[in-house]
């Protein structure tokens, strides 16, 4: 059964900067406070990112689709601990959404 999971969150800035940092796939401890660091390989759609959260728990992300016109950042994640299946999140603006398939 696929969920939708909608997370909000206000980030104090320019909406330039802030699409240039998330639509650069890195870096996203700088701006998830639950992700201890980040390394990218390759860049733009098709890269891999691998994360580690603050709890030591390692995530292995796919980046889906960077759109620039309609600022909308996706990206799939492939291993992570959580119960679910096909984890994909989005980034639109600064609303992010996760849809999963509960396992």
């Amino acid at each position: 059964m696929k969920q939708a999971v909608t997370v909000e969150q206000e980030i104090a800035g320019k909406a330039d900067a802030i699409w240039a940092t998330i639509s650069s796939g890195g870096d996203v401890h700088q701006w998830f406070p639950i992700i201890q660091s980040c390394r990218l390989e390759g860049s733009g759609e098709g890269a891999s990112r691998f994360c580690t959260m603050i709890d030591g728990t390692e995530l292995k992300e796919r980046i889906v689709e960077v759109n620039h016109a309609t600022r909308r950042f996706r990206y799939a994640i492939d291993r992570h601990p959580l119960p679910a299946q096909d984890v994909v999140a989005s980034s639109y603006n600064t609303l992010l959404t996760y849809l999963r398939n509960a396992s």
